[in-house]
């Protein structure tokens, strides 16, 4: 039986403990769950800070001007926004230590596949479902209006019910032109 990934890596991560982990993020943002997950993986404890992009807060903004999140901030380097690029650099940095434990293959065509898995799956997955969906239900109700934030159903208008014999079109034959 083998002990569990973040058991086996934590001697691993000595020389690494001095140095603080900042990540900036939204618990609904599905790249800072990414980041998270990936971080988990690796054992590695991080300070979390909820950042509310919508906001725009200066200090947030010096950091990462495109106001987006995840951003993964180590004491003495840059600043390292997105997901896709904390995975890497997650993987230059601790994954030489862990073997056969990384995250990322070593052999270039697989590195290749898991990146262009992870990259399809991350921006689809955001394009047509976690965004349009966090951004409706959760994040415009901390939105003040001028940016436009409000309840979800704020702006909506119920559709104009017409009948059958309105429109020209019964149920039981198909629509006629107009």
């Amino acid at each position: 039986m083998t002990e569990p990934r973040s058991i086996q890596t934590k001697h691993v991560w000595t020389w690494f403990s001095s140095r603080m982990l900042t990540l900036f993020h939204h618990p609904f943002c599905p790249h800072s769950r990414f980041v998270r997950l990936a971080l988990g993986e690796y054992g590695i404890a991080v300070r979390q800070v909820e950042e509310r992009v919508w906001e725009r807060r200066e200090e947030f903004l010096t950091i990462n001007p495109a106001c987006t999140t995840p951003v993964l901030v180590e004491e003495g380097h840059p600043a390292i926004p997105g997901a896709a690029i904390i995975a890497e650099y997650l993987d230059e940095t601790r994954g030489p230590e862990l073997g056969e434990q990384r995250l990322l293959p070593r052999e270039l065509g697989s590195r290749v596949e898991v990146r262009r898995l992870a990259s399809w799956f991350n921006d689809k997955f955001f394009a047509e479902v976690s965004g349009p969906l966090t951004t409706e239900r959760l994040y415009k109700r901390h939105m003040p209006a001028s940016a436009g934030g409000g309840s979800p159903r704020a702006c909506w208008k119920p559709p104009r019910r017409t009948s059958c014999t309105e429109t020209g079109n019964s149920p039981w034959r198909a629509p006629t032109a107009v």
